[in-house]
């Protein structure tokens, strides 16, 4: 959000002066911004996720247009931890769990379910790797590293939020580029919050 709020109600900016410089600075462009990123998760397939997954080599996977990813060919926690860095641009994923076990079965929850959705979603539909962009490290991260020490080939990869959905968004900028080419329509990269 570009005012620190979820939903960014722009009448409800505080006189803050972080947010008031902020909102100075894009008013001084005369550009007006569309802030169609949920909407965007929320149709079927999720665009995000189809832009995320058309970032990456792999070629013959199964998806169910939500958060299932079906692997044809098992790849290791590690090595998907690796295309993701390579492919999507992010400086370090986070891992826990089973990473040397192949895998196929992925629950792609990117951005910030919430730790309780994503933890529901492995167990209910039988996955065994999960990337996410942001998750609470002691409930589900402590869970997954438990429940690999404890045998069960699970893994969580842990990517960040804006690093789990910037090949999404560029993806969707490129949509609404060629469906209207008569505006101008430009996906502006902002980087990771985190230095590695």
């Amino acid at each position: 959000p570009t005012f620190y709020d979820h939903r960014d109600h722009m009448n409800n900016i505080p006189d803050e002066p972080i947010m008031q410089k902020k909102k100075a600075l894009l008013e001084s462009t005369g550009m007006a911004m569309y802030r169609y990123h949920d909407h965007t998760h929320n149709r079927t397939p999720d665009g995000i996720i189809e832009g995320m997954l058309k970032a990456l080599p792999w070629s013959d996977y199964e998806w169910d247009g939500h958060f299932a990813v079906v692997l044809k060919e098992p790849k290791t926690a590690n090595e998907v931890a690796c295309d993701l860095e390579k492919y999507w641009n992010i400086g370090h994923v986070r891992r826990t769990g089973d990473l040397n076990t192949p895998m196929t079965k992925l629950c792609m929850m990117i951005g910030s379910y919430g730790d309780e959705n994503q933890y529901k979603e492995m167990r209910a539909k039988g996955h065994e790797m999960a990337i996410v962009g942001e998750t609470c490290e002691w409930r589900f991260g402590e869970y997954v590293r438990d429940a690999s020490q404890f045998g069960e080939h699970i893994a969580l990869l842990t990517c960040g939020h804006q690093g789990s959905e910037a090949a999404g968004m560029k993806w969707h900028a490129e949509l609404i580029k060629n469906q209207f080419p008569e505006l101008e329509t430009k996906y502006f990269e902002c980087g990771e919050v985190w230095s590695f």
